[in-house]
């Protein structure tokens, strides 16, 4: 096994293991605010909002990443990767809005 092998797969780990734990700390604090009723409204209109700021927040980044890549890198398998990212962020932005507007 060569070391940039090892290092490839000690980072993957890494990722796996911090979103594990993301995981775990996210169910425990919903365990913790829904024993103490804290998953009201209100709780869901700040997640709402939260979450629809960080879209968009989302969508500049992946824009200037995206143009980055291609003054750094010039057309390559990055600009490719990234290119998928952003129409797979687009094409889920317009699925969930076809969604709830057909549940509304």
């Amino acid at each position: 096994m060569s070391s940039e092998l090892l290092n490839r797969m000690i980072g993957i780990g890494g990722i796996v293991a911090g979103l594990l734990f993301a995981i775990i700390i996210i169910f425990f604090t919903r365990l913790i605010a829904k024993k103490h009723n804290g998953l009201d409204e209100r709780y869901l209109y700040c997640i709402t909002r939260a979450k629809a700021f960080s879209w968009n927040a989302t969508t500049i980044s992946l824009a200037l990443a995206w143009i980055l890549v291609v003054i750094l890198d010039g057309i390559s398998f990055s600009f490719f990767i990234i290119t998928a990212v952003f129409v797979i962020h687009c094409l889920s932005s317009i699925a969930a809005n076809l969604y709830y507007s057909a549940r509304n």
